[in-house]
């Protein structure tokens, strides 16, 4: 099994299962190690094995006795070294006599130590060349036992612990690995045919891929996938269309200045020589404003985050507005009105916003009611910015309505120059801001209103 220099799942899987034994191991040596304590601090297991011991010396002679003794010193410390308590290889020792004469049996393990009966029952720590051991004394019918079991450290009750659950946990870990590891790799196995038939794709082939990944866990990651390509295909025909419709659009003012170009140089006289002049300016105009246009919605409609958001006091920015649209507005006649706050400092992308309230008061100049009127209210309302425009000309076409923030969408017979990119501008500008715009009505029962509400965040006047 290569798991690479690279991070891949099955490596990740292995090391989870790694640290998950490392854990179990951890809590069974946890789990055994309090069992020890538990069992090293209860004096009672010691003390009912002397007794025991001294139950089954009663009616015997001393010969029966040293037999007696001796078969249950092998007994207990078989038993002992298959407990599954941590145990050194020091076995459990035994002294035993008549009360007041010396000891009749002695374990092997206490040859030449003068341990014997004190008559002290109590569990006790004593010391016997050079090992602690817990001592137990039972007396009774004239005999005397004296149990002694080994001290162990705490570093060798963990060796000896450590040391018993290696086999099983070395059995254990190598046939968990390799089903996990087999199951891990056959169930990546549809994820590595999917990369294999992406890889495959040509680069301008963006059909589904309609690939079956089986998993649950991995049908997301192809229905994910057939989403981004069928995003990618409508952004490739939206970007189309829009290459289309401008170089559509720039087709007119283009032969227009071709044309005057054309009739200036021929120009016989200084008039006709002035109206060649002034058709190709406003050519070249019409041709900048629409350059312009598509300039920038194309950066609205970027992905990228735009200007950051600062200072700005709202109501200044629509003044502004308003003092580029005069000139427009009074050819037309058309009055325009502000109801708003004196000052309303906010902070916010101040260009996306100018995009906003320019094509909207631009639109209802050019589109509303010679000699009518253009509104705009300004309204703070809690933690939101809501901006309505309304005019009273004669409104728009129903058919228009389902289409109306589209690009290079305008009204069936409309005089009004322009190439229908404004609401297609004041759209990408409006997301941008993180708000919303709907149409809303218009002035005295007719012509068309918009309204805009984003986010407010309070800024402090500078």
């Amino acid at each position: 099994m290569t798991l690479g220099l690279r991070p891949s799942l099955t490596g990740r899987v292995v090391r989870a299962l790694l640290c998950a034994f490392a854990l179990v191991w951890a809590a069974l040596v946890a789990r055994d190690f309090v069992d020890y304590l538990a069992y090293d601090d209860d004096p009672s297991p010691l003390g009912t094995l002397a007794e025991a011991v001294l139950q089954s010396l009663e009616s015997l002679d001393d010969a029966s006795v040293r037999i007696a003794l001796a078969a249950s010193d092998r007994q207990y410390n078989q038993l002992r070294r298959q407990s599954p308590l941590p145990t050194e290889l020091r076995p459990l020792l035994f002294v035993a006599g008549r009360a007041g004469q010396p000891p009749v049996y002695r374990s092997p393990g206490l040859a030449g130590a003068h341990e014997g009966c004190d008559g002290t029952p109590a569990r006790t720590e004593t010391e016997l060349a050079g090992q602690r051991y817990w001592r137990a004394e039972r007396s009774a019918g004239g005999w005397c036992v004296v149990a002694l079991e080994p001290v162990l450290e705490a570093g060798t009750v963990l060796r000896l612990i450590n040391a018993t659950l290696l086999q099983p946990m070395a059995i254990a870990l190598p046939l968990i690995l390799l089903p996990l590891w087999l199951t891990v790799r056959s169930g990546l196995a549809p994820l590595r045919r999917f990369a294999e038939r992406v890889r495959r794709r040509a680069p301008d082939d963006l059909s589904p891929l309609d690939v079956d990944l089986r998993h649950a866990e991995l049908a997301p990651l192809g229905e994910a996938f057939d989403a981004l390509l069928a995003r990618a295909r409508a952004s490739i025909e939206r970007e189309r269309s829009f290459v289309q419709d401008a170089a559509h659009e720039l087709r007119t003012p283009l032969a227009v200045i071709a044309a005057e170009a054309h009739a200036l140089t021929g120009a016989t006289d200084a008039a006709a020589s002035l109206r060649a002049q002034r058709g190709l300016e406003a050519a070249v105009a019409r041709a900048s404003h629409l350059v312009g246009q598509l300039l920038r919605l194309a950066t609205l409609e970027s992905r990228g985050d735009g200007n950051p958001p600062a200072a700005c006091d709202v109501v200044a920015l629509l003044r502004e507005v308003l003092i580029a649209a005069l000139p427009a507005a009074n050819a037309r006649r058309v009055d325009i009105g502000l109801d708003g706050p004196d000052a309303l400092h906010a902070h916010l992308d101040a260009g996306a916003l100018h995009s906003v309230v320019d094509n909207l008061v631009r639109n209802a100049v050019a589109y509303g009611r010679e000699g009518g009127r253009v509104d705009i209210v300004l309204r703070q309302i809690g933690d939101t910015l809501q901006l309505d425009v309304a005019d009273d000309g004669p409104g728009l076409d129903p058919a228009l309505q389902p289409h109306l923030f589209e690009r290079f969408r305008r009204g069936a017979g409309t005089s009004a120059p322009g190439a229908g990119l404004g609401l297609a501008i004041v759209r990408e500008a409006v997301r941008r801001l993180g708000g919303h715009i709907a149409l809303a009505a218009g002035l005295d029962g007719r012509g068309t209103g918009f309204r805009v509400t984003v986010p407010f965040v309070a800024a402090r006047p500078t």
